[in-house]
């Protein structure tokens, strides 16, 4: 032990290069890999299961509300035809039945692309030879100091792929009633904003394989460029994959298009929430904006009815008196 300990300012360099190494196996086994097993379980199934029967409740509650709107025909208020909700259901019914075997499929196939496209990085690291130049102590303060760097920065990495992990396990339990609010065209929207968070936390997969990839091949595969011939040169690249390791956290604008924005399940349950409270249920701003103006159109007329009823009588009073 204390021989190893009196070599270990020989070992530091090599350490170093085999960290690079863990840090990219690490990656490509947590980080660009959806488990299966998250649609493979039994609380997955009875989840939907679950959340298929409330679709069912939910869809016979908005269908009898469209029916009630139909009732007073007027341009502000827009009612699905009741033709439409008979062809969209069975689509409805059979893509939330499918929904637990399309997403095992869809990430299994999106696993495989992710390991063949990561694989490439991965061939050039296995060929990374070992660190031969000499150090001074303050040079191996400096690595050890980079490697502490490296290895923080997978702490948020890993959270962020843990949120991600959850958005997608939400999303597909979620699925009956996503297909629910798109049969009805008041809140197709809702549908619309599952599909786009369902597509970037599954595309954002693939990003996250081809920005390790090029982490690979810019660090280790290009050997005229980015192999060490000093301590100068391998704190570059040390600097370039905290980088590569920074742009997982903070991918560039380019890829912000397919990446969660820091939003996830959360932002999209409030608004199903949102939708179906007493501030936005669709019947209370049919109320207020029909309904309710007829009443006090009614009132109003009823209380001009009984002003000119006061007044015939004060009159017929007045000539009795006369």
């Amino acid at each position: 032990g204390i021989d190893w300990i009196n070599h270990l300012p020989e070992k530091i360099p090599q350490m170093s290069v085999n960290l690079l190494s863990w840090i990219y196996e690490i990656l490509s086994k947590y980080i660009l890999i959806t488990p299966l097993w998250l649609f493979q379980n039994s609380i997955f199934a009875n989840t939907t299961l679950v959340f298929s029967i409330l679709s069912i409740a939910v869809v016979i509650i908005l269908t009898v509300i469209e029916s009630i709107k139909r009732m007073y025909p007027t341009k502000k208020i827009h009612c699905t035809p009741f033709t439409e909700i008979i062809k969209r259901l069975p689509i409805a019914i059979g893509a939330s039945g499918f929904a637990p075997f399309a997403f095992e499929q869809i990430y299994k196939f999106l696993n495989k692309l992710s390991q063949s496209i990561s694989s490439i990085g991965k061939g050039y690291i296995e060929k990374e030879q070992a660190i031969n130049f000499d150090w001074s102590t303050l040079d191996l303060i400096a690595i050890v100091g980079l490697d502490l760097a490296l290895i923080s920065m997978l702490f948020p990495i890993f959270i962020k792929n843990g949120r991600r992990f959850f958005d997608v396990i939400a999303l597909g339990t979620m699925t009956p009633l996503a297909f629910a609010a798109w049969i009805f065209d008041d809140y197709k929207h809702l549908h619309q904003k599952w599909w786009k968070h369902l597509k970037q936390m599954s595309v954002i997969q693939i990003t996250y394989s081809i920005f390790i990839c090029l982490i690979g091949i810019l660090i280790f595969g290009t050997t005229n460029s980015f192999t060490p011939n000093g301590t100068s040169d391998y704190f570059i690249k040390m600097l370039i994959i905290l980088g590569g390791l920074s742009r997982l956290i903070n991918p560039p604008n380019i890829v912000l298009s397919s990446s969660d924005h820091g939003k996830d399940i959360w932002s999209l349950g409030k608004d199903f929430i949102q939708t179906f409270t007493l501030k936005n249920f669709t019947p209370l701003k049919f109320y207020n904006t029909e309904i309710k103006s007829f009443i006090n159109k009614y009132n109003k007329n009823k209380q001009e009815e009984e002003r000119y009823r006061q007044e015939l009588i004060k009159q017929n009073l007045n000539r009795k008196d006369d």
